[in-house]
């Protein structure tokens, strides 16, 4: 399981409903650019989002993350926490941009 896998299959069962990237996002209330990264393998739904979204393309959370044994969970936890990492590291870029930006 990784990420352009997972945004294979995203964009894969996407076309099968005849979604474009735009009608998918405004059903799951995320921006199109949210389901390009997706799909582009850039970034992960949210885990809030996985169930909706493979609700939205009619399958289930385990064949969107191609999950075929339980033990595959750790896995999803540990990219969970891939992710959460890299949005603070981000989160702390900006910050200490706007505290340079503001001390000028």
């Amino acid at each position: 399981m990784d990420k352009q896998c997972i945004g294979n299959k995203i964009a894969t069962l996407r076309k099968e409903k005849g979604y474009t990237q735009k009608q998918l996002a405004e059903k799951l209330h995320v921006t199109d650019k949210a389901v390009s990264n997706w799909e582009r393998g850039n970034n992960l739904p949210d885990l809030v989002i996985l169930e909706p979204l493979a609700k939205e393309l009619d399958t289930t959370i385990s064949n969107l993350l191609d999950i075929s044994d339980e033990s595959s969970v750790d896995k999803i936890v540990e990219l969970a926490i891939e992710e959460k990492n890299k949005f603070i590291k981000e989160i702390k870029i900006e910050n200490t941009l706007m505290l340079i930006l503001y001390s000028l």
